[in-house]
């Protein structure tokens, strides 16, 4: 079955540009509520000076949540539609925004203390290389934070999952992290509020 949101990054920024406008209202089906946001985020530990870089930063939902004190903050989006939404947010105002590409991201080596994902790796063509290039830009000793939809149990769920975007089995995604050279890694389920789905929190060191 086709995958109409992965493998071209234009078709997903083409996506986002008539889905923007309604992405902060609609986040609740696919995001979970605030209730469920905050389980997992209970389990990001931050300093009060990071450097934080949100891939797949969308609307900048995750980056309101980690901004304050000396952190600096930036995120990176492949659509120029959400992040115009983002630009909007008081609390943003002093974040850095750029459009680009997981795969492919436009920083130094070894820039970052923490490097989030919070539901943009199922919509990446190729995760192993955007693990692989969060790590690349994450100083020694810094972290992962990655949140994304729990693979299905039962087997039509399956199909369709599959026919969608990435979905994340605990163990193969914590193997995945491991080539990509994160160390020190944890997953932990966090039951969404409807739906009756799973997101996976998976946490790692560099």
């Amino acid at each position: 079955m086709p995958r109409p949101l992965l493998g071209d990054p234009n078709r997903v920024a083409t996506t986002y540009r008539y889905v923007a406008w309604g992405y902060d209202r609609l986040r609740p089906l696919f995001a979970g509520t605030k209730r469920t946001r905050d389980r997992y985020f209970d389990l990001l530990d931050l300093g009060p000076d990071d450097r934080i870089l949100d891939v797949g930063c969308g609307t900048g939902e995750s980056m309101r949540r980690v901004v304050g004190q000396d952190r600096s903050v930036h995120g990176i989006d492949l659509s120029p539609f959400q992040l115009q939404y983002a630009r909007e947010k008081p609390e943003l105002r002093d974040a850095t925004l750029a459009l680009g590409d997981a795969i492919r991201l436009p920083y130094d080596d070894d820039v970052f203390d923490v490097v989030l994902s919070i539901g943009s790796l199922p919509y990446v063509p190729d995760v192993d290389a955007a693990l692989e290039e969060a790590h690349r830009v994450t100083r020694q000793g810094g972290h992962l934070f990655v949140v994304g939809p729990k693979y299905p149990r039962h087997r039509l769920s399956r199909r369709v999952a599959d026919a969608l975007m990435n979905f994340f089995e605990p163990t193969a995604f914590a193997d995945r992290c491991r080539r990509a050279g994160w160390r020190d890694v944890s997953t932990d389920t966090v039951h969404m509020d409807w739906l009756a789905r799973d997101a996976l929190v998976v946490r790692a060191r560099a």
